[in-house]
């Protein structure tokens, strides 16, 4: 978060070492990696959970849409 806070200021993430952010920043931060993440292809996005599931997911995706299979 502090990384994309000090790049968002012109700044490196070393700069922002001992700076504590607010939750406002924070949370902007935090939108910003999700919207990141979400554009991201399924195969290469982190997984959290049971190894297996997340390689069925994963390797289902290659075969179909996920998000239609989901729903």
């Amino acid at each position: 978060m502090k990384e994309y806070i000090a790049k968002k200021h012109g700044k490196q993430a070393k700069d922002y070492a001992n700076v504590e952010l607010s939750e406002e920043e924070k949370d902007e931060a935090n939108e910003a990696l999700m919207r990141t993440e979400a554009e991201m292809p399924i195969s290469d996005r982190k997984t959290a959970g049971d190894a297996s599931e997340s390689g069925l997911v994963k390797f289902v995706h290659t075969i179909m849409d996920i998000n239609e299979a989901r729903k």
